[in-house]
């Protein structure tokens, strides 16, 4: 079976799995004459889409949240429906509180939840108490229904297989990919035509779908998700470099004519071609992969070295221009392929390591265990940026009924809840990818679900209904789970369509609800674009920035810290650890917000996975600088070096407020500090200290100690060094080492 047959199998299954438990939950609600039924379609959609294995706890923390929010509703709207600024003014804290709690991660599901519930119970409070409380009765019994037709269908009937779908597609991607790169070796000779593929950039966004749904679906299992992302950013940059190669080999170049280039292009190609198809290979028999072969990274630097005695020697005079560039371009290309090879190797064999990645997580200090167990007792604070985002989605909300009433306009819960479920995201990738497709997902299922009522309409049949549905439901799942351009349209759309369709027996009797509630969806939609875009846009770029530059400066603050010889604070040390700990994953991890921007080239995402892996490292070195230097043992060899060496630690923190300022401030200043020369440096000094006797008069353990904190400080260079060239290349700069006066 092809990688395109795996990929349309699972959407497949993934969608009729979904739309067969709809089709369930309707029949179930239709007998029962529940009013607002839709909310148990809903429910199956949050539930199966993302949380397969969890489906008992997610549906059990939306039940809690619809109950919290019904009562919350009744209460408010009891005491304050003849008060309209009270009235508001409760919903508005109501909102929130709970739009923060989903922003923090804290009840994220129950939250948001409670506050759909909380909205829709203050909205129909009219309807409310005419009828005596059976209409928030029959919605919390219709999340009822969902919840249970969900939990059976995942659990007895047809359940989940992520992690075995995420295995099979990955070794067809590694697999599919060797065979592309062999490809090349006839295709740079000759006049064939590329090897057509299946293999595209639609491929990453669904391993990411399967990674996000495995992970979901793991209990009490450590799934490494930021290694797994890592493995597709890597892939999708070889894809890329590939599709760069193939398009210039195809035109046919110069180059090719000389043998001995040829030859050796062919073995590179080859050698590549053979190491993709291992980590298939390995990823089969759940083994893991040698490393790359030496073989390939000498055929390259013979290429680099060939290409520069054929400039020095004029041999490439006859060529054309374009000719010399895409000969330097290829070599470029393949070197970066190369070293995408080989993190993907790293990556590949820490996901195989198995309890061995949970301990590599847990060497980085913002993720020390007592750190975490620091930051658990602090999560009650209040942070900014989760308040920002709640207070977005409340003043959409706000906006919705403020229109809705001074119109009178009848279908408001359907503009309330599209401007909640467009508003409501946990992620700065998403915010910048996903605000225009829900609009138009939700615009798309009420157009949909206009239409279909009208064929309902001309024929009153129920199985025409369901059939209407199911198959609304069935194209929905399927886009959802497809291309990362439309997929978020389909989960929204697959929201909307219920709403649509549905009141308590079947369909809606007339077309005349059908228009309200369409024009209350697009206009909750167009409000909350207008917050999202114009009266307060989102900038992801610069959030990311942000977030990256606070990491870089705070890890300087707390490197100084543990290198400064006077006022030590071990107190002091710790909160600036549990600050930068609980900074980094609020709304979401630095990876996740490379993640959402993988199919976005203006997000430069290869650089950004280089400065988050670069963080990765440092935090581990400085977890290595504490262990050495801040422990009870006695460090007096390794503070009489601190002291030899402290006027380049002082130029070592200067280096991380530098790249935070050319993270922050998009200004390249990175050749006023020259990270190589200061590695040398301390180097020469460490000989020097050595060849002084000082080291004489201590034993073993003290040595051993210093060596860590030297080899960890140069470490932290290398790192800092590479984010500078990552912040170059993202500012459209080549990275020059310049001989500045850092030393």
């Amino acid at each position: 079976m092809t990688l395109k047959d795996h990929i349309s199998r699972f959407r497949l299954k993934h969608s009729l799995k979904i739309s067969i438990a709809s089709i369930i939950c309707v029949v179930i609600v239709a007998y029962w004459h529940l009013i607002d039924g839709f909310f148990s379609v809903i429910t199956v959609l949050l539930i199966m889409s993302l949380y397969a294995d969890h489906a008992v706890v997610k549906g059990l923390e939306r039940f809690i949240g619809s109950f919290i929010g019904v009562i919350l509703g009744i209460l408010f709207a009891g005491l304050f429906l003849e008060l309209p600024p009270m009235y508001f003014i409760s919903l508005t804290i109501s909102l929130l509180v709970c739009m923060y709690l989903f922003a923090e991660n804290r009840f994220a599901y129950a939250a948001i939840q409670c506050a759909i519930m909380i909205s829709v119970t203050m909205v129909t409070a009219g309807e409310l108490f005419n009828l005596d409380l059976s209409l928030p009765i029959h919605r919390v019994l219709g999340i009822g229904v969902g919840l249970i037709v969900a939990w059976f269908f995942l659990y007895f009937v047809w359940p989940p297989r992520t992690k075995e779908d995420l295995d099979i597609t990955l070794l067809d991607v590694f697999k599919e990919c060797g065979n592309l790169f062999q490809g090349l070796i006839t295709l740079s000779f000759s006049s064939q035509k590329p090897v057509p593929s299946t293999l595209s950039v639609d491929t990453c966004t669904h391993l990411l779908n399967l990674i996000t749904l495995t992970k979901n679906e793991q209990k009490n299992r450590v799934f490494p998700e930021d290694l797994y992302i890592k493995l597709v950013a890597y892939f999708n940059d070889i894809f890329l470099k590939y599709e760069f190669l193939r398009e210039t080999l195809h035109k046919g170049q110069r180059f090719s004519m000389e043998d001995d280039i040829s030859l050796k292009i062919n073995f590179i190609f080859y050698s590549v071609s053979e190491h993709l198809k291992r980590i298939g290979e390995a990823i089969e028999q759940n083994l893991p992969v040698n490393k790359v072969q030496e073989d390939l990274h000498q055929s390259i630097s013979w290429l680099e070295a060939r290409y520069i005695n054929m400039r020095k020697n004029k041999e490439m005079a006859g060529w054309q221009y374009t000719d010399v560039l895409a000969f330097g371009a290829l070599i470029s290309t393949v070197k970066g392929i190369s070293n995408e090879l080989e993190k993907v190797t790293i990556a590949y064999n820490n996901i195989q390591s198995g309890e061995l990645y949970d301990k590599l997580v847990h060497r980085k200090l913002p993720r020390r265990r007592d750190v975490e167990e620091k930051v658990e007792k602090e999560r009650f604070e209040v942070h900014i940026e989760s308040l920002k985002l709640s207070a977005k989605s409340t003043l959409a909300v706000i906006l919705v009924m403020l229109v809705c009433f001074y119109f009178n306009y009848p279908a408001v819960f359907p503009a309330v809840f599209t401007a909640l479920i467009i508003t409501a995201q946990a992620n700065l990738g998403q915010a910048h990818l996903k605000e225009g497709l829900r609009f138009l997902g939700c615009v798309v299922g009420a157009i949909y679900g206009f239409l279909g009522l009208l064929i309902v309409t001309q024929i009153p049949h129920f199985v025409i209904f369901l059939s209407v549905l199911f198959l609304g439901l069935f194209l929905a799942s399927y886009i959802s789970s497809g291309s990362e351009r439309v997929a978020y349209g389909g989960v929204q759309a697959g929201f909307v369509l219920p709403i649509m369709l549905m009141v308590s027996n079947g369909p809606i009797g007339s077309l005349d609800p059908a228009v309200y509630r369409f024009i209350g969806i697009v206009m909750g939609g167009a409000i909350s674009l207008l917050v999202l875009r114009f009266i307060w846009p989102v900038h992801p770029l610069k959030q990311l920035r942000d977030k990256l530059s606070f990491a870089c400066v705070q890890s300087g603050v707390i490197f100084e810290t543990l290198v400064g010889l006077k006022d030590r604070n071990r107190k002091e040390l710790e909160n600036l650890v549990v600050i930068l700990a609980s900074a980094l994953p609020r709304t979401t991890s630095l990876l996740k917000d490379a993640h959402y921007a993988l199919s976005r080239k203006d997000l430069h995402t290869e650089e950004f996975l280089e400065i988050i892996e670069s963080l990765e490292i440092i935090y581990v070195e400085l977890t290595t600088l504490d262990e050495n230097i801040e422990s009870g043992f006695d460090n007096s060899l390794v503070n009489t070096f601190l002291t030899y060496v402290e006027p380049y630690n002082k130029k070592i923190t200067a280096c991380f407020i530098e790249v935070a300022l050319n993270l922050k401030s998009q200004i390249d200043k990175s050749h006023e500090i020259d990270t190589q020369l200061l590695i040398e440096e301390i180097d020469k000094q460490l000989t020097d200290f050595r060849q002084k006797g000082i080291t004489h008069k201590f034993g073993s353990d003290d040595l051993e100690r210093l060596s860590l904190v030297v080899s960890s400080i140069i470490n932290i260079l290398r790192s800092l060094n590479k984010i500078s060239i990552a912040i170059n290349q993202i500012n459209g700069e080549a990275f020059v080492a310049r001989p500045a006066e850092a030393i």
